[in-house]
């Protein structure tokens, strides 16, 4: 009997406790991480199409009618458009969501309101005080 190798029970329970308590004390530390990375890369987003918006404003002379016009319209003196493609805002979903809707429709994506240039994060959640109150409030607010 004295030659068998192997844990005993006790041995196997010890180590599995261990390593919960490890988890436990570790796994914290790294929930969130995805909204926080989420949020961050849409305040980027968010800059970049202030950016897009400003520079076609001082191009053309005013904001466009649709936030679409950033990529469809030729400005001089390149006659290319502002930008390439409307940038994604990650908070509706984790794959993010480039869509433009129109009013509040709470479906995700960016809401543009054409007579001020005003760009809003259209997420169907209450965003809480990182985001601002409510998911609505002007992005200028953040």
């Amino acid at each position: 009997m004295s030659n068998q190798k192997g844990f005993t029970l006790i041995e196997i329970l010890i180590v599995i406790a261990i390593l919960g308590i490890l988890a436990a004390i570790i796994a914290p530390n790294y929930i969130g991480f995805d909204y926080d990375a989420r949020g961050a890369s849409s305040r980027s987003n968010l800059g970049s199409l202030r950016a897009a918006l400003v520079l076609y404003r001082v191009k053309i002379g005013y904001y466009p009618t649709y936030l679409s016009g950033l990529t469809t319209t030729n400005v001089p003196p390149e006659n290319k458009p502002v930008i390439n493609k409307i940038p994604k805002e990650f908070m509706s979903s984790s794959s993010g969501n480039n869509e433009v809707t129109g009013v509040y429709e709470g479906e995700g994506g960016w809401v543009y309101i054409f007579p001020g240039g005003t760009v809003y994060i259209d997420w169907i959640n209450n965003t809480g005080s990182e985001w601002g109150v409510y998911s609505l409030e002007p992005a200028s607010r953040w």
